[in-house]
């Protein structure tokens, strides 16, 4: 749910809602309004976030990883 977009669906739903991620809802601000004019029916998007959302044992896994990486040997990923 984007209350720009589509707040009235509240009215017709009972139980949890559903928002996208931050990146996605920003996005999609600006794509509805294509959608609307001109009937889109998909796109793809991609988006990177940072490992630091993962917490500080995500932060010393990349590190680890790019230091496997540097030095030619198999990366771990347990994070």
């Amino acid at each position: 749910m984007i209350p720009e977009i589509n707040s009235d669906d509240v009215k017709l739903h009972h139980g949890i809602i559903a928002n996208p991620n931050c990146t996605a809802a920003i996005a999609l601000m600006a794509i509805y309004p294509l959608h609307c004019a001109f009937m889109w029916s998909g796109f793809s998007a991609a988006s990177y976030q940072a490992v630091s959302g993962s917490g500080a044992r995500a932060i010393v896994e990349l590190e680890q990883q790019v230091q496997a990486f540097v030095e030619n040997r198999p990366m771990k990923s347990e994070v």
